[in-house]
């Protein structure tokens, strides 16, 4: 299960959270739902969570993240779309002690995070940054936000680009957060304190 494909290094969850497959119109989401809370229950998630593919290096939460278009379902029956009830299975430490903090900041072959790969998508679901605000706090997300892909671009770079409201929204934020953080505008060459 942890590695199902030997060529690719993906395993069970990276076939789970791809796109054509989670928005497949046979596939009932509440049965992935239940797929993954039996996974976690006997095996855990974290050594599937830290699979990387072959090709890009992507985890499984970097293609969970960049899932396009996943719509809530009449046959969820807790109305929360996997992405979110993943990541607020994650929030709590696991056994193995490895916080989703920690999952967020694995990097794939060219540097991006999860995170880089949610902002680069056009439609994303916008619960899940209030819930990574809620659950992480302000200092850990804005830590998340500033992490840099190999073309020197942040979590912040990305989501300025699809999601200006959201991009302004956290600039206001790190500008209450206690301590002044450097947030550099896309296109800018010096990085601006905030």
């Amino acid at each position: 299960l942890e590695q199902i494909n030997p060529a690719t290094g993906g395993n069970l969850l990276h076939i789970l959270f791809k796109s054509s497959f989670i928005n497949h119109k046979d596939i009932k989401l509440n049965d992935l739902i239940n797929i993954v809370d039996w996974l976690d229950k006997t095996y855990g998630l974290t050594p599937f969570l830290q699979g990387c593919l072959e090709n890009d290096g992507s985890t499984p939460l970097h293609l969970l993240l960049s899932t396009v278009n996943t719509k809530l379902r009449s046959d969820c029956l807790d109305s929360l779309t996997l992405q979110e009830h993943i990541l607020k299975q994650l929030c709590q430490p696991n056994a193995d002690g490895l916080l989703l903090v920690e999952l967020l900041k694995l990097k794939d072959n060219n540097g991006c995070t999860p995170l880089h790969k949610f902002f680069s998508c056009k439609n994303i679901n916008k619960k899940i940054d209030d819930l990574l605000i809620h659950k992480l706090g302000h200092e850990t997300f804005c830590e998340l936000m500033l992490i840099k892909d190999k073309q020197g671009n942040t979590v912040m770079d990305h989501c300025s680009k699809l999601h200006k409201g959201l991009h302004e929204k956290y600039k206001s934020m790190f500008q209450t957060h206690p301590t002044a953080v450097e947030v550099q505008e896309p296109g800018s060459e010096a990085s601006e304190r905030i």
